[in-house]
C-alpha cells in the first residue's frame, strides 16, 4: 500500500522566528515514511507560547500546568503543539516535533519502558535525519 502523500502546515502564534521551515516538513516527513503511516494525511504544526500549551493541557488533560509539547490525533489530522518557551535550543525544537509526531502515531510515555523507547526512537530519528541531511551535502 502507497503511504499518503502529507499536507504539512506550520503556524506559528509567536512573535519569534521560526527557523528552516523546510527542514521541519522534511522532518515530519522522515519520520511518518519509517514509521509506514497509512493515515494521517495532514499535519499542522503550531508553534505558541507557553501559557497557550497551558490552557491545551488543562482543558484537554486536566492539567494545570505547561508541557513542552502536545498532540492530538484526529483521523487523517495530526497536530503538534510547541511551546516556543522550551525550544531554548534549535535542537529541542526538532526533538518536541519528533515527539508529538510519535504520540499522533500512537506511542506514549506512561511507563518507564515505554518513555525509554520514545525517547531512544525521537534520538534515533534525529541522528539519522541529520546524518542524511549532512551526506546530502
Amino acid at each position: 500500500m502507497k503511504l499518503p502523500k502529507l499536507k504539512i502546515n506550520i503556524y506559528n502564534q509567536t512573535h519569534t522566528h521560526i527557523p528552516d521551515r523546510k527542514r521541519l516538513r522534511k522532518l515530519v516527513n522522515y519520520i511518518f515514511k519509517k514509521e509506514g503511516n497509512k493515515s494521517i494525511t495532514s499535519i499542522n504544526i503550531i508553534i505558541a507560547d507557553g501559557s497557550y500549551l497551558r490552557r491545551l493541557n488543562r482543558e484537554f488533560f486536566g492539567r494545570n500546568r505547561t508541557t513542552n509539547v502536545i498532540s492530538f490525533n484526529l483521523g487523517e489530522l495530526g497536530e503538534v503543539y510547541i511551546s516556543r518557551a522550551q525550544t531554548r535550543e534549535l535542537f529541542d525544537l526538532y526533538y518536541y516535533l519528533a515527539h508529538g509526531l510519535l504520540h499522533i502515531l500512537g506511542y506514549d510515555h506512561k511507563t518507564k519502558k515505554d518513555n525509554e523507547l520514545m525517547e531512544k526512537k525521537c534520538l534515533d530519528y534525529l541522528n539519522a535525519f541529520f546524518a542524511l541531511e549532512k551526506n546530502n551535502l
